[in-house]
């Protein structure tokens, strides 16, 4: 189950004379867009928003040095990476120089043989070319030692780069960088292609040749999509009119490679571009030479772009069998033998797979698994490798903790690649583990769904849809808006696509509302027609038969808060009161140690302890009073927010308030140093003795009365209960029957016998009837249940022959 973060619009003041509806307003409020000026720029993105390029340190340098090597008819080589930035970059630079007469060349290193960046061996390809200027695009900035040896030749060099400086920069004719300390450059987010445009719009303007960048804008938008810059400012210019031009007139290698995608007729986003048509691009460099993603760009010819786009193709797919394979061995080795409750961090390591996919393996197994994933190729005693992060979880500091143990690294927060040595590996696990122990908390390795907005299905409209397209292009910075529906009816469910994805129909407030989900065909087999569930979703417009409808798209879906609860509570009350009487009849504890609490609601003590960072957990044992604490918290004036989780704890680190409901003692001995409040009534007093006992008596609170005697509200448990699960059991001839979900098996008897019974007393009677030898169970779960039935139905039995029965009559009822 997902996280779900809801951004705080509760408090937002609005621009009364906004220009959008209410919903958009709240929402670009939340991503600070208030002011109706800023809005409307944002919804009209124009070329006049871009800055003037020579605001850039050195760009005045190196357009002097441009033009003279045009008056002196010299050779130039744009030195660029083998990724989609790199490529993209290299591209719109060659065009442009071609076009101005100057003899150019472009020279993308290896992945395998130089590596990335300006490297030495790069520097011994090149220096015998005749060249008298290199510009290098998306890369250099590092490269201190690199320069000062093509320096050393007598080429002039010229650095534009969109990396993080060091200490020291480059001794370069120029240094294009908007992260120079000394630049006042307004917009930092540039991508490498950003750079290379705004010094071809520089080169444009000395040249007085009007509007020459925009030919490139296309290309532009591609590197700066696949590139995941923040698409703001210039970017959203950039991506705005780059997919305009994408889908009206795209160049000979973009239009190639729409149709290799098969996205041909399609309307071409900013995610059709980094799920279409980047990954293509890259599949040059990732498993041989990245020029080839040049040529296809800078392609004459629909022919020529034809060819090399097919290739490309061809690429990607031998790209996506490796990393198939590969994907495959990782899967196979988490789940022989792998330990999550002792490494946190995945760590795997294997023979030939590939260094050009490994990265993209470890961004599937961390969205399998929601923990950070390095993979490594072991060659020759050195095991090389790459990285991907989770949110929260900052890899390259983890790497930095350990780099005694390697012999190079680097990278940033949520992607790094290293090298070690084979011997060290052990060692290595154990210590970013240890690290990752301290960083994590429970609550960070639950996947967060950040949400826009709580709205409802009132809100859900064609106007609405088409306002929201107004916001794209959507990517990092600006993501697709998701939105929270609560208390939604499922009218109808159902497979589609080979059952890979889902199709449903939503109901709320007498409106009917279609959605899908693509690759979550499996929540089919947990949803019913009829179950009251929340969705998580975005807002689109389905075109089908010259006909649009507005749809859902489903990124996650639960029962409401208030089912989750209620099914929480029936599958856990059982662990509550089923000790072992043996060896707890010593259980107690010191009650005079802790402090009575009279009245209802200690919101002034709450406060208190929350402005002091404390962590306050409210425990809770009946039905009733998490309805009621739930509501206490929610009336709040901090209005603090507070999780609510069933057995466990799972600890935020956004969050100080908690209600746990059937807290275990592992989980009790976890709170610790929290400000405990044990509210409501308790089912068993041993019970709530064991798990007071783990507690620290002087951070404990007690409610009066709480030791009283109580009841499971709801729940009583007869003879009839027994009978009416024993003949359901019997409705199939089946011997042995999979109970794969019993919340559906609780569902179908309440309305076929006309009972009203919960997964509870649902267990219990399975376990009397198991007592007694009438059925053989095994419980694998909460949920599952194998069991084998005995044909012995004329079997005369007495229900107090059972344990079970008799305990749970005296406690029950």
């Amino acid at each position: 189950m997902k996280n779900w973060i809801i951004s705080d619009t509760a408090n937002i003041e609005l621009n009364t004379d906004s220009c959008v509806s209410e919903v958009v307003a709240k929402l670009l409020a939340a991503r600070g867009l208030k002011n109706k000026e800023d809005i409307k720029r944002f919804m009209n993105p124009s070329y006049e928003d871009l800055h003037d390029p020579f605001l850039l340190i050195d760009m005045d340098k190196a357009v002097d040095r441009i033009v003279m090597a045009i008056a002196k008819e010299e050779k130039v080589l744009i030195y660029g990476d083998y990724d989609v930035d790199g490529t993209t970059s290299s591209s719109i630079l060659y065009c442009f120089l071609k076009k101005l007469g100057i003899n150019a060349e472009v020279f993308i290193p290896s992945r395998f043989e130089e590596g990335y960046g300006l490297s030495m061996a790069a520097v011994d390809k090149i220096k015998d070319g005749g060249y008298n200027l290199i510009i290098t695009v998306d890369c250099g900035i590092a490269s201190v030692d690199e320069v000062e040896a093509i320096n050393n030749l007598g080429i002039d060099i010229i650095i534009t780069d969109h990396h993080q400086c060091q200490e020291r920069l480059p001794r370069a004719i120029a240094v294009v960088n908007p992260h120079r300390e000394d630049c006042k450059y307004p917009f930092k987010e540039l991508c490498g292609a950003g750079v290379a445009y705004k010094l071809v719009t520089a080169l444009s303007e000395i040249l007085k040749i009007k509007g020459a960048e925009k030919e490139y804008i296309d290309i532009v938008a591609l590197g700066t999509v696949a590139d995941i810059v923040n698409l703001s400012d210039e970017n959203r210019v950039f991506v705005y009119y780059g997919l305009k031009k994408i889908n009206s007139s795209p160049c000979a290698g973009i239009s190639s490679l729409i149709e290799v995608a098969g996205l041909k007729g399609k309307d071409i986003t900013s995610y059709s571009v980094a799920f279409g048509l980047a990954p293509r691009l890259n599949a040059a460099g990732r498993l041989g030479d990245a020029t080839r993603a040049v040529r296809l760009l800078t392609a004459d010819g629909e022919a020529e772009a034809k060819e090399f786009a097919m290739e490309l193709n061809s690429e990607n797919m031998l790209r996506q069998q490796t990393e198939g394979e590969i994907y495959k061995e990782v899967i196979e080795y988490i789940e022989k033998d792998y330990n999550f409750e002792k490494n946190r961090v995945i760590v795997a390591s294997g023979v030939n797979w590939h260094h050009g996919v490994i990265g993209i393996v470890a961004s599937k197994v961390v969205e399998k698994y929601y923990r950070p994933c390095i993979l490594l190729c072991n060659e020759n005693g050195e095991l090389r490798g790459s990285g991907r992060s989770i949110e929260g979880f900052n890899i390259f500091n983890a790497l930095t903790s350990c780099n005694s143990l390697l012999i190079k690294y680097g990278g940033h927060e949520m992607a790094a690649g290293l090298t070690i040595n084979s011997d060290n590996l052990d060692n290595f696990v154990s210590q970013i583990n240890s690290y990752a122990d301290n960083e994590l908390k429970s609550g960070d390795l639950i996947e967060r769904l950040h949400v826009d907005e709580v709205i409802s299905a009132a809100d859900v409209s064609m106007e609405l849809a088409l306002e929201l397209k107004r916001l794209e292009p959507f990517g990092q910075g600006n993501p697709s808006p998701l939105f929270i529906l609560r208390d939604i009816k499922i009218n109808s469910i159902r497979k589609i696509g080979d059952g890979k994805h889902l199709k449903a129909v939503f109901s709320s407030e007498g409106k009917l509302i279609e959605a899908v989900a693509f690759n979550k065909g499996d929540l089919c087999d947990e949803f019913n027609p009829e179950d009251i569930v929340d969705v998580v979703c975005s807002i689109d417009i389905n075109s089908y038969n010259n006909t649009e409808k507005v749809q859902l798209i489903v990124r996650d879906m639960r029962l409401c808060q208030s089912e989750l609860i209620v099914r929480g509570f029936y599958n856990t009350i059982d662990k509550t009161i089923m000790y072992d009487r043996h060896e707890l009849t010593d259980v107690k504890v010191e009650l005079n140690k802790c402090e009575q609490i009279s009245g209802d609601f200690p919101e002034e003590m709450l406060n208190q302890f929350l402005s002091n960072n404390e962590k306050c957990v409210f425990l809770v044992n009946d039905i009733d009073s998490v309805k009621k604490a739930e509501q206490l918290l929610e009336t709040m004036k901090s209005k603090a927010a507070f999780r609510i989780d069933i057995g466990d704890f799972v600890e935020e680190r956004d969050k100080n308030l908690y209600i746990i409901v059937n807290p275990s003692v592992k989980t009790a001995k976890l709170l610790n140093g929290s400000n405990v409040f044990v509210y409501g009534r308790w089912l068993d007093q041993i019970y709530l003795c064991a798990v007071l006992n783990c507690i620290d008596k002087g951070k404990l609170f007690l409610y009066n009365n709480v030791l009283g005697v109580s009841v499971l509200n709801g729940t009583g448990f007869d003879r009839d209960d027994v009978m009416t699960v024993y003949k359901y059991l019997w409705k199939t001839p089946e011997k042995t029957i999979l109970l794969n979900d019993i919340n559906k098996n609780v569902a179908e008897i309440n309305l076929s016998y006309n009972r009203l019974i919960n997964v509870f007393i649902f267990r219990k009677c399975i376990e009397v009837l198991n007592e007694l030898r009438l059925i053989n169970a095994e419980f694998t779960d909460n949920i599952r249940i194998k069991i084998e039935k005995f044909d012995n139905r004329g079997k005369k039995v007495q229900l107090e022959d059972s344990i079970i029965y008799r305990k749970l009559q005296g406690m029950l009822n």
